[in-house]
């Protein structure tokens, strides 16, 4: 078993009311890297805020491409946890 591999990153944007109240973390997510290596029912296992960051890691990662996990060489639907690091500069 091979596992998926990031071929396109998006990052994800800050809200106004995130950067206001100076939140800062990590969200933590659960996604299923499908065989034609897109994201897939995207669950948050840890949640940052409810200042919208957490919609925001989601909607990045929903754009996200991979090259997809393999089982003796054929592609197949894979779990992933990705963690979404929140920082501001």
């Amino acid at each position: 078993m091979t596992s998926p591999r990031v071929i396109l990153e998006i990052r994800p944007s800050y809200t106004s009311e995130a950067l206001l109240r100076k939140i800062q973390g990590t969200v933590v997510l659960e996604v299923v890297v499908t065989r034609d290596g897109r994201s897939s029912h995207i669950q948050i296992v840890r949640s940052l805020d409810s200042g919208g960051l957490d919609d925001r890691a989601v909607a990045a990662v929903s754009q996200w491409r991979f090259e997809p996990g393999r089982l003796a060489g054929v592609p197949v639907d894979v779990l992933v946890i990705v963690m979404m690091d929140f920082t501001i500069r």
